[in-house]
């Protein structure tokens, strides 16, 4: 409908503006309650809801089209990438730190409930810039340039999900309905 939604990181909220350009209103506000965000990284429009991914907080909140607050739920982790999809929501793990837990994409419903596997992540590429390890007392430290990370893509009408293979260099369609 040509709305536009923006988000104001440093100030954490949306700013909505109308078809013509014209500022209708802020969604949101600073602060860890109900409808505040307190580092508010990511954001979807979907089937006229606003949903906001606060990173710190780890957790989604849910606005209707108008700003009006819906409710606010957990996500499992901060080491994830989100994507809101037509049925729930997909999460890579494959962005993790530590490594230790196996990278997967992950289907969950609206609430983040039921989790699923949908693809065991074998390749998980590297993630570029500085990299520095210690072998028979010797330490190297290597720059890389390269980012290499699978990359997930979804449909604007959250049906198809695309994702990269940094080994293959493939990508696998999946269907979400």
């Amino acid at each position: 409908d040509g709305e536009v939604y923006v988000l104001n990181f440093k100030e954490a909220f949306i700013a909505h503006f109308d078809s013509k350009g014209e500022f209708v209103g802020k969604i949101g506000s600073k602060g860890k309650g109900p409808g505040e965000f307190y580092y508010p990284l990511d954001f979807y429009y979907q089937d006229e809801k606003l949903y906001v991914f606060d990173f710190l907080e780890t957790a989604i909140s849910i606005f209707k089209k108008d700003g009006t607050f819906v409710e606010r739920f957990k996500v499992p982790s901060r080491q994830v990438r989100i994507f809101k999809v037509s049925n729930g929501w997909l999460y890579g793990k494959w962005e993790s730190w530590a490594g230790s837990e196996e990278a997967k994409l992950v289907w969950v419903d609206e609430k983040f409930q039921n989790p699923q596997t949908i693809k065991k992540i074998r390749d998980t590429g590297s993630s570029g810039g500085m990299n520095v390890q210690t072998s028979n007392g010797v330490t190297e430290a290597r720059y890389s340039p390269i980012r290499n990370r699978p990359q997930l893509v979804v449909s604007p009408d959250g049906k198809f999900a695309y994702l990269t293979s940094p080994a293959s260099f493939s990508i696998d369609v999946i269907d979400m309905n």
